[in-house]
């Protein structure tokens, strides 16, 4: 995956090295190289820092060629924390967090038909009232690679943001909204 996105990008550099247009080029990466690194990406979503960084690397190479079509300037310096503000652009990873509560989200309000996944989320029922109350247990394990797996990592991605949203409610296009606000600031 990571190989095909990066040769999909060095076709959108060359192909492109006459356009300017801003707009058109995020466009193109959108469509070409972004749609691939998100493929399946509720399935495999990496849990280890590396794997995320290396992915991350695709789209920071896009943002510093972006930003050299700008500017006219290929600046090596610059954060991709920084580059992916200019360009108004969030991680890659917070998005693959925000499809995996959106997922989640369809599934609890029947919009995905699969029976076998309601059967298996567990919801958090406190005895008493709390002034923070979480809506699905945390799950604590010994091994790294546990908190990765979808339905656990949807259960702590969604008890962070827990208190702005309501997922039993809210309108898919608003809960989407707030939901991109919420885990890309």
């Amino acid at each position: 995956m990571i190989s095909k996105a990066y040769r999909r990008l060095g076709i959108l550099k060359r192909k492109t090295r006459e356009l300017f247009n801003e707009l058109a080029l995020k466009v193109l990466y959108y469509a070409l190289v972004r749609s691939n690194l998100e493929y399946y990406s509720i399935i495999w979503d990496p849990n280890y820092r590396n794997k995320i960084e290396i992915i991350e690397r695709i789209q920071t190479n896009f943002l510093r060629y972006l930003l050299y079509k700008k500017n006219g300037l290929y600046l090596h310096d610059i954060s991709s924390s920084r580059l992916r503000d200019i360009f108004n652009m969030p991680s890659l990873c917070s998005r693959r967090d925000v499809f995996c509560v959106l997922f989640f989200y369809k599934v609890i309000n029947g919009s995905i038909d699969c029976s076998d996944i309601p059967s298996s989320i567990n919801f958090a029922v406190p005895g008493k009232p709390l002034r923070n109350q979480i809506s699905f247990p945390n799950v604590y394990s010994r091994f790294n690679y546990i908190s990765r797996f979808s339905l656990y990592k949807f259960y702590g991605t969604f008890n962070r943001i827990s208190d702005e949203l309501d997922i039993y409610h809210m309108s898919p296009g608003v809960f989407k909204s707030n939901c991109l606000q919420l885990l890309n600031a």
